[in-house]
């Protein structure tokens, strides 16, 4: 115990002594460049914001920027991008931030700060109240910087897995021993896991973050104190059971979560993964926008988010591209906005209105869709129930007629969301997908009894 309060004490002693450092010292005789007139600008109060894309500035350029961070109030943003900054360099922009009450835009995409990066990071959150906006993005960050960087959302200490009262000292010991810039640890440990209540942003896109990273960041979205409103964590592998954690979290906090944006695009979720989180924004009250793109979750997959999109009152955007539904994942979507009541569901009692979805937005483009997905989308355009206002839709087409019935819903679409008389059955109309005797997840089972079973399906000439 001893160790550990001395590895705290001399933590803070050397942040006290950086802080009593004049940064600006010798600044005449730097070389000319980007730093030395940032530097200028901080020192005299002018810049609002640090601005280096590109620019190749190192750990070295950070840490004279950090020093200057450390006193300066009047910048707001600092931008980092792709400048070859590694841990070393984040290590002292962190330190900076534990003391900075000015910055609250960050953003270090396209650098190579890894798991140890994020972990600073992550000591720096359990500490400073000011930063709103955290941008990582291709950081070759894996689970356990994504875990570390969960722990601090969540209020526990960094590094402890997610377990209370663990962890702490442990984070102090390692940087020391690492002979890393420890100030940012040494006052989170001091905090014992206070959470952090103010990060709003955070991209985690094009990262290593696997299922246990998932799980982790799932803990964190878990957590009362979450303030996160838009997390972006697509192109990274979590794969069925990394985006199950996510949903989890999202299922155990319908009524509480503040998130309204929430991207996993290029994930291999699958149908299991779909599954899981149409479960989770099933009655979710706050996720407007849900990114799926590129995940691989078929017409099954569909069926699952069809029955949770079906009047839920608040997701009003969800992008589905590129992910093999073909026709029939598109009728189990078009059939459940099209109708708000689930097959063999009452209607509510006269003088109460339909729940109808709020969804106004849907990409389904790149899902193999032909001239029958397009005379379903045409159906559901011209339904009295449906809000869509905006569509992403490419048709294989193979004949003419369908394509040119779409074009007349089109038209007639907003007379049709108002009034009007009903409009002809497509040429060809589906009462259940091929591959489903009933309104029910198709499988291959199913698919071959369907298939030699002619009363499974209506033909409308």
């Amino acid at each position: 115990m001893a160790t550990e309060v001395d590895a705290l004490t001399g933590a803070i002693e050397r942040l006290k002594s950086n802080l009593s450092v004049d940064p600006f010292a010798g600044l005449g005789a730097m070389a000319e460049g980007p730093v030395k007139q940032l530097l200028t600008e901080m020192r005299d109060g002018t810049a609002s914001r640090v601005w280096l894309q590109c620019d190749d500035i190192g750990d070295g350029g950070v840490r004279k920027l950090a020093a200057a961070l450390r006193v300066n109030s009047s910048v707001r943003m600092v931008l980092l991008r792709d400048n070859k900054v590694g841990a070393a360099g984040v290590g002292f922009l962190a330190d900076a931030l534990c003391v900075n009450r000015a910055v609250s835009q960050l953003y270090l995409r396209a650098n190579h700060i890894g798991d140890e990066g994020a972990r600073a990071l992550a000591l720096m959150l359990a500490v400073n109240s000011t930063l709103a906006y955290l941008e990582l993005e291709a950081n070759g960050i894996g689970d356990a910087g994504a875990g570390c960087i969960a722990d601090a959302i969540a209020g526990v200490p960094v590094g402890s897995g997610g377990q209370p009262g663990h962890g702490g000292a442990a984070a102090v010991a390692a940087a020391a021993a690492g002979g890393a810039d420890v100030a940012a640890v040494a006052m989170a440990a001091a905090t014992e896991g206070r959470p952090n209540t103010t990060l709003r942003t955070m991209y985690l896109r094009s990262n290593a973050i696997g299922p246990a990273g998932g799980a982790a960041i799932g803990r964190a979205l878990r957590s009362k104190s979450c303030a996160l409103a838009i997390l972006y964590l697509d192109r990274n592998a979590l794969g069925p059971a990394g985006v199950a954690g996510v949903a989890g979290a999202l299922k155990a906090t319908a009524r509480t979560s503040v998130l309204q944006v929430l991207c996993l695009d290029g994930n291999g979720a699958g149908a299991e993964g779909c599954r899981a989180m149409a479960e989770g924004i099933r009655g979710h009250r706050s996720l407007a926008q849900l990114y799926l793109n590129q995940n691989g979750i078929g017409a099954e997959g569909a069926w699952y988010l069809s029955e949770a999109v079906r009047a839920n009152p608040a997701l009003t955007h969800l992008y589905l591209a590129d992910n093999g539904l073909g026709d029939e994942g598109i009728w189990y979507l078009c059939e459940a906005l099209s109708n708000p009541l689930k097959p063999g569901e009452a209607a509510p009692p006269a003088g109460q209105p339909l729940p109808v979805a709020a969804l106004t937005t849907l990409y389904v483009g790149s899902n193999g869709i032909t001239d029958e997905g397009a005379s379903h989308v045409g159906k559901l355009l011209a339904s009295p129930h449906s809000k869509i206002a905006s569509m992403d839709l490419q048709v294989r087409a193979r004949a003419r007629p369908p394509a040119r019935m779409l074009a007349g819903w089109l038209a007639w679409w907003p007379a049709a969301c108002s009034k009007g008389p009903p409009l002809p059955p497509p040429r060809r109309c589906l009462a259940r997908p091929r591959s489903c005797r009933s309104h029910s997840p198709p499988s291959s089972s199913s698919s071959s009894s369907s298939s030699s079973s002619s009363s499974s399906s209506v033909r409308c000439a």
